[in-house]
C-alpha cells in the first residue's frame, strides 16, 4: 500500500476469515473511502457505481480497474503461481492492475461489503497524469490480450469495451492540451472499438457516463 495510505480496525482480520471460510477464492476485496487531508472527510468510495462480481472477475476488469491494493487480501498461492508485480515501465502506475488481471484469469475472486481502507487522493498522484495513464492502461490490456488469448477472446465485447473506454479517454485528454492529430487518430481507434459492440455500444456509453457523473459527484 502507498505510504499515505491507511487500513481501517480489523481489516486484515475480517478478509482473512472470508480466505479461510472460501477456501477455493483467490483474493477477497472491500470497499474503502477517498480523502485529501483528513481521513475523516471522506470524498469518495473506491466502489462508487463500480461493479462487485464475486466468483469470476475477468470481464468486469477488463472494462477497467476498480480495485486499490489496500482493499484486497489475496493468498500466497495466487503469487506464487502467477508471479508478482511486473516491473516493466510500460506499466508504471498500472501494475496493480495487470496483477490483478492475471490472477483473476485463474482465480475466483469474493466481494466482501463494508469499508477496509482509507486512500489519499490529491493532485500529485500518479493517476492525476492522465494521458499517461490512460496510455499505460492500453498497454496492459494488449499484454493480457497476448497472455490469454482465448479467455480475452471469450470475453472479447468487455474487451473492446475497455479499449474504447482507454482510446477515448485518451483522445479526449489530448484535445484538451492540444494535441489534435493524436488526438484524432486516438477517438478514430476508440470509435472502431465502439462499433462492435452490440448496437453501437450505446447501452456501455450510458452506464460509463452515469458511473462517471456519480464518482465526479462524490469528488466535489
Amino acid at each position: 500500500m502507498d505510504s499515505d495510505d491507511l487500513f481501517l480496525p480489523d481489516k486484515l482480520a475480517v478478509q482473512a476469515q472470508a480466505l479461510e471460510a472460501n477456501p477455493e477464492i483467490g483474493l477477497v476485496y472491500s470497499n474503502g473511502t477517498f480523502f485529501r487531508d483528513d481521513p475523516i472527510a471522506i470524498t469518495g468510495r473506491v466502489l462508487d457505481s463500480m461493479p462487485t462480481p464475486t466468483g469470476n472477475a475477468f470481464p468486469d476488469l477488463l472494462r477497467g480497474n476498480f480495485l486499490f491494493p489496500p482493499v484486497i487480501l489475496l493468498r500466497r498461492l495466487c503469487l506464487d503461481q502467477v508471479g508478482i508485480f511486473d516491473e516493466n515501465p510500460d506499466f508504471y502506475g498500472v501494475e496493480d492492475y495487470e496483477l490483478w488481471l492475471r490472477i483473476a484469469a485463474r482465480f475466483p475472486f469474493l466481494h466482501l461489503p463494508g469499508d477496509v481502507a482509507a486512500i489519499r487522493r490529491h493532485e500529485n498522484s500518479i493517476s492525476s497524469h492522465f494521458t499517461i495513464h490512460k496510455s499505460r492502461v492500453l498497454r496492459v490490456l494488449q499484454h493480457i490480450e497476448k497472455l490469454h488469448p482465448d479467455l480475452t477472446r471469450t470475453y472479447r465485447q468487455q474487451l473492446y469495451e475497455g479499449y474504447a473506454r482507454n482510446y477515448g479517454g485518451l483522445a479526449l485528454a489530448q484535445l484538451r492540451q492540444h494535441q489534435i492529430l493524436p488526438a484524432l487518430n486516438n477517438g478514430r481507434l476508440a470509435f472502431s472499438y465502439v462499433l462492435r459492440k452490440p448496437r453501437m455500444g450505446v447501452q456501455a456509453f450510458v452506464a460509463w457516463w452515469k458511473r462517471r457523473k456519480q464518482r465526479r459527484a462524490a469528488q466535489v
